[in-house]
């Protein structure tokens, strides 16, 4: 199988190992995911809220 011709990989954490096997990955930043969830779990109604992701172009896709 040839990648990424006929198969795209794509991690969503940009572990270390995603860079060295050049494995293309989102940055998410967890912590800040977490934070915002349990805010919005304690707040009824609380309004939508976005996260700066991060795409790092590798070559599997």
């Amino acid at each position: 199988m040839n990648i990424p011709r006929e198969l795209a990989i794509l991690s969503f954490d940009n572990h270390p190992i995603s860079e060295l096997m050049g494995i293309t990955s989102f940055d998410v930043p967890s912590r800040s995911l977490g934070r915002e969830a349990f805010r919005m779990f304690l707040q009824e109604g609380a309004a939508r809220t976005g996260l700066q992701t991060t795409l790092f172009e590798r070559g599997t896709v």
